[in-house]
């Protein structure tokens, strides 16, 4: 499967995960107030997984030349930052909550990696 069809197919993943959250999941949880915070939790994974996924689809459609490191970055976001809070918003296991960091952190150096690497676009008139 090349990167751009993965790309495509996390996007996919990501609006199925936020429609079922939107609808399924928020109805469900909203009916007991103490797992409110499993609601949010779920919506900023859907946000993080849209985000990076239509990262990788940029970075590929645009040409530019975009290193492994970012592309695995952005790869670690969707799992562990994304992942991380889809468990628990599901399960309500708060100890997943410890592996949104490492996610957070790649999110970030994927963000960097590009500024590095593609560095200041030239427009022109």
């Amino acid at each position: 499967m090349t990167l751009h069809v993965a790309a495509a197919v996390s996007m996919a993943g990501a609006v199925l995960a936020v429609s079922i959250g939107s609808h399924a999941l928020k109805w469900r949880l909203a009916r007991n107030p103490e797992r409110a915070v499993r609601t949010k939790s779920f919506d900023l994974a859907g946000r993080v997984h849209v985000l990076a996924s239509l990262s990788l689809i940029l970075g590929h459609a645009t040409a530019l030349p975009t290193p492994s490191w970012v592309i695995a970055a952005w790869w670690a976001a969707i799992l562990r930052f994304s992942g991380a809070l889809y468990v628990h918003a599901l399960t309500g296991a708060t100890w997943m909550m410890a592996a949104t960091l490492p996610g957070a952190l790649a999110l970030i150096a994927g963000w960097i990696g590009v500024a590095a690497v593609w560095g200041p676009l030239e427009v022109s008139p």
